[in-house]
């Protein structure tokens, strides 16, 4: 298990970039990234605002640890977690921001009680991830978004009455996998319910997938609550589907 004293915060602050645009910018992190050897998913504008953009990228390593343990012991999905995310932020008052969601906060608590199987490969990614973007612009390297023993991590829980990591909502079923993927895959490129793909990754030998969506309906959607949150957080983004 991971270990209770120590504690974790889930963005780190990779680089700055004096001047320049935010799609210029969101190009060279994307360079980066494939340099580093993760694969470039999916971008877009969360809320659709301009002077930010989050990137989601892969890693054979972790893909390779999510089909060998894709349910915790409690019932979680660490198919939710197979993107990593980068942002990209503009505050209008300082340089471009470039960071990213840290490997072991997230797969602390998406692998809960089995993280010690993949902790080496969370480690590893989360420094090529700093040792890639740090070079976007200039490097700054600090932690931030507040600080969570790895300990509890392993049951997260964001606050009373929010749900677990395990506590999944079944949204449909399908017949199959492949019709499942299919229809998500359909439905969200017609703009149901007015949502977007941003990425997905698809494991067929394993049947699972995870859809990155982007929701854009402007009263129940991220332009209702995203702009509430802190700006400085759009690695969180986007919420997913399975």
């Amino acid at each position: 298990v991971p270990l209770p004293g120590a504690a974790k915060s889930p963005y780190t602050a990779a680089s700055e970039v004096d001047g320049g645009s935010v799609d210029a910018v969101v190009s060279d992190v994307k360079s980066a990234l494939r340099g580093a050897g993760f694969e470039v998913v999916g971008s877009y504008h969360p809320a659709g605002q301009d002077n930010m953009v989050a990137v989601a990228a892969t890693d054979e390593g972790i893909i390779d640890a999510i089909k060998k343990r894709p349910v915790t012991s409690r019932g979680g999905h660490t198919i939710a977690g197979a993107a990593l995310r980068v942002g990209v932020f503009n505050p209008k008052d300082g340089p471009i921001e470039v960071s990213f969601a840290n490997p072991t906060y997230q797969y602390a608590a998406y692998f809960q009680d089995a993280y010690p199987d993949v902790r080496s490969e969370a480690q590893a990614v989360e420094e090529r991830l700093m040792e890639a973007l740090g070079g976007v612009g200039d490097k700054v390297g600090e932690s931030f978004g507040g600080n969570v023993s790895m300990g509890d991590l392993a049951h997260y829980h964001y606050m009373i009455f929010m749900p677990y990591m395990e506590d999944d909502h079944e949204l449909a079923s399908y017949a199959d996998f492949q019709t499942g993927v299919q229809t998500v895959r359909a439905n969200l490129g017609k703009g149901v319910a007015q949502t977007e793909s941003v990425y997905e990754v698809v494991l067929p030998d394993r049947k699972l997938a995870v859809f990155g969506v982007a929701m854009k309906d402007p009263n129940h959607g991220e332009p209702s609550w995203f702009p509430k949150l802190i700006q400085r957080h759009v690695a969180a983004m986007p919420y997913e589907i399975y």
